[in-house]
């Protein structure tokens, strides 16, 4: 199989795992946001944010250690040699957990005024426990991925998401409140560890009969990387998650924090539903590929660059003109200012979520010592500015310290690759693609100025989708290759069929023929 297939198959099962979660997380969300209102819900968030900066220190970078060498045993045809991997990084995390659980409880400690903040200890407590199977659940999912087994992921996805969806509708029958909601929060960890920990476990034990001592230099080389990986991956969450969600709950903005939360998780969902699906195919591909050319990277760093610019560019660019429209739709009105969030966000998203292509290079070389670096200066930064710019400007300030931390890690990452691979990204094709989806969004927009609603707009997304894809095809930014396969894979659909052998396909297809040379398989 080749790589390109290869890659579009991972994605395939990927992309099926991610939009499943996704799409009942976001679903969710609406529900929790509607039920809660916009000062509970906002709360809510700080609560689920102080869980995922637990799991964020539980794991480390353990995630990323062991999906790194598990392929890269894997890839040496080393089971024995992987098996050992597995449990190594294993015990490692059954000692990180123990010792975030006594951070988490100084921390809430600190940070909560337990006198007159209104969240009870209950609340609190299920968090913190939250975290013991939320971590585990992730490291064995990661374990999954190390062993490129993403249709394994989706099979737990689709047992494990139906429960997460009636555990969240029976708190809300119950009108459990804030307390309801956390506890179906801590159950649905608790099956996800339970599904997740089942199929690696017996994956694992079919892997080899018996596992094989790591090369001496091969454990010293995961030790670093784990080590470095952790702090990189601590600091990177300040970076990449919402933590202005934190600054402005206690600054006493509890609506605003709501608000940001919604715009944030919004733009958060475009990114992960179309251009995350293939970033999370990355690592392992490019561990795998690490001793072929630099001349291979660099060509892979600049094919996948440019493929999630393409897949990204028409969901970015619907979301920002229909802000205000997605908004009062799925939260309702007493949401709305959570619009300008939305835009924002998503305008820098689109360039920032290829922060994806670049850590699977540098991860890939071993380079965390050099991110460390980077990344402490940007998590720096990122806290200064949400204390400055929060405190006097509120959820504005909030927008404007993620926009410009986000933006300034995006650009140094980007910089420190283009000098591993020697090689440019092409900027400028990036904003052609942009402005052809602002093209093909052109007449959805008027017809909705004219004929406002929710109807209209929903017609008008398959005319949005299906002219921004002519106009690819008719500027040549699918590439040949891509064509075929693409036509390959979906001409046995008879919609699709009747495309391929439509007269203005033939016609595509001669000019990419005239331009490239060949036809297509």
């Amino acid at each position: 199989m080749s790589y390109k297939k290869k890659v579009l198959n991972f994605t395939l099962f990927s992309g099926l795992s991610t939009y499943l979660e996704s799409f009942v997380g976001l679903l969710l969300s609406v529900f929790i946001a509607r039920s809660l209102g916009a000062e509970n819900f906002g709360r809510y968030s700080v609560l689920l944010l102080i869980a995922s900066i637990g799991v964020a220190f539980a794991n480390g970078g353990l995630k990323t250690a062991v999906i790194k060498f598990l392929a890269e045993a894997r890839g040496k045809d080393q089971a024995g040699v992987a098996l050992s991997v597995f449990r190594y990084v294993l015990k490692i995390q059954m000692m990180f957990i123990p010792a975030t659980l006594i951070f988490m409880v100084v921390g809430v400690y600190l940070y909560f005024d337990f006198g007159k903040d209104t969240y009870s200890g209950l609340v609190i407590g299920l968090v913190v426990l939250a975290v013991i199977p939320k971590s585990l659940q992730m490291f064995y999912v990661s374990v999954a991925k190390g062993m490129e087994a993403f249709k394994a992921i989706f099979l737990i996805n689709a047992v494990v998401t139906p429960i997460n969806l009636l555990a969240v509708l029976i708190a809300a029958l119950l009108d459990g409140g804030l307390t309801g909601f956390v506890s179906a929060y801590a159950f649905v960890s608790i099956v996800y560890f339970a599904a997740s920990r089942y199929w690696v476990k017996r994956e694992m034990e079919g892997l080899a009969h018996k596992p094989e001592p790591m090369p001496e230099e091969f454990r010293r080389r995961l030790n670093r990387f784990a080590l470095l990986s952790t702090m990189n991956h601590v600091l990177l969450f300040i970076v990449g998650r919402e933590i202005e969600v934190l600054f402005l709950n206690a600054f006493g903005m509890t609506e605003e924090a709501g608000l940001y939360k919604v715009g944030f998780n919004l733009a958060e969902t475009a990114i992960i539903l179309v251009p995350g699906i293939f970033g999370a195919v990355l690592l392992p591909v490019m561990a795998k590929s690490l001793g072929q050319s630099v001349d291979v990277q660099a060509h892979r760093f600049r094919e996948s660059a440019r493929f999630m610019i393409m897949l990204a560019a028409p969901i970015i660019v619907f979301g920002i003109v229909f802000a205000d429209v997605i908004i009062e739709i799925l939260y309702g009105p007493e949401f709305r200012r959570a619009a300008v969030v939305l835009r924002v966000l998503l305008a820098f998203f689109g360039f920032t979520m290829l922060n994806q292509v670049c850590a699977s290079i540098l991860l890939s070389h071993d380079r965390q010592g050099t991110v460390m670096k980077v990344v402490m200066i940007t998590a720096s930064v990122n806290i200064v500015l949400d204390f400055l710019l929060i405190k006097y400007f509120g959820l504005g300030g909030a927008v404007a310290a993620a926009v410009l931390a986000k933006l300034s890690h995006a650009l140094i990452y980007q910089y420190l690759v283009s000098g591993i691979l020697r090689t440019q990204l092409t900027y400028r094709g990036f904003v052609h693609t942009y402005f052809l989806a602002l093209v093909a969004i052109l007449p959805v927009w008027l017809v909705h100025r004219l004929l406002p609603g929710a109807p209209v707009l929903l017609a008008g997304i398959p005319v949005f989708f299906a002219t921004y894809v002519i106009l690819l095809l008719l500027q040549f930014k699918i590439t040949y290759p891509e064509l075929a396969i693409f036509r390959d894979a979906l001409e046995h659909y008879p919609l699709m069929r009747r495309f391929f052998d439509s007269g203005f396909f033939r016609w595509i297809d001669r000019r990419y023929t005239q331009r490239f040379g060949g036809e297509m398989a």
